[in-house]
């Protein structure tokens, strides 16, 4: 996790200041943030309409694997940064499991991860995509009594509008949202910032 944060450098990204070993213990010494944005939901219930960003992840090539909002942290000036990147991998090298079990958490968990499939930066673009949902309307859009009928949905169930639960939020972004919730990673946005080929969103 430390040599992949580590290096990252970005204002969207939590800094990673020393990695080292006292004894038998080994540490990462990191930017300290208060809050995340799971937290800022639990006391708001929503967001104002804004955006975010993992182009600069995405640009190394590297695949996170395990967005939510447990892992955007909120620094000054409401700065929102990406954390945790425990199980990410290079994009090249990205697969759903390690010893069987799913990676990720399944609220976020992309469909082709559940799916036991390559994944790459789209699978991240949809865990975003959950992301926004909830940051817009208080709640993801898929929930069930258990995990495993949360991960079925993903691969099954369309997800309902942003629009359906806050009829205030543009269609514009709407929409963006619902393509980064397509269940075919080739038909998601390619990126959220439009960096990459083909149309942005922003």
């Amino acid at each position: 996790e430390a040599r992949t944060a580590a290096s990252l450098t970005h204002p969207n990204v939590v800094t990673i200041y020393e990695v080292g070993e006292d004894g038998d213990q080994l540490f990462i010494a990191m930017e300290y943030l208060p809050r995340s944005l799971h937290d800022v939901l639990e006391a708001t219930g929503s967001l104002d309409i804004q955006t975010a960003t993992l182009q600069v992840a995405h640009e190394h090539n590297i695949v996170h694997r395990d967005i939510k909002p447990q892992n955007i942290l909120v620094g000054p000036g409401d700065t929102y940064k990406v954390t945790d990147f425990g199980i990410a991998r290079a994009g090249d090298l990205a697969t759903m499991t390690a010893t069987g079990a799913v990676m990720g958490s399944p609220p976020y968990t992309s469909p082709e991860q559940v799916r036991g499939e390559r994944v790459g930066i789209r699978s991240d673009i949809y865990s975003l995509g959950i992301t926004f949902f909830n940051s817009l309307t208080g709640e993801p859009p898929f929930k069930a009594d258990t995990p495993f009928g949360v991960l079925r949905q993903h691969t099954d169930v369309q997800p309902p509008r942003v629009r359906q639960l806050r009829n205030d939020v543009p269609r514009s972004v709407d929409n963006a949202v619902q393509r980064c919730l397509e269940k075919d990673p080739a038909r998601r946005l390619p990126d959220t910032c439009g960096a990459g080929p083909g149309p942005s969103a922003g």
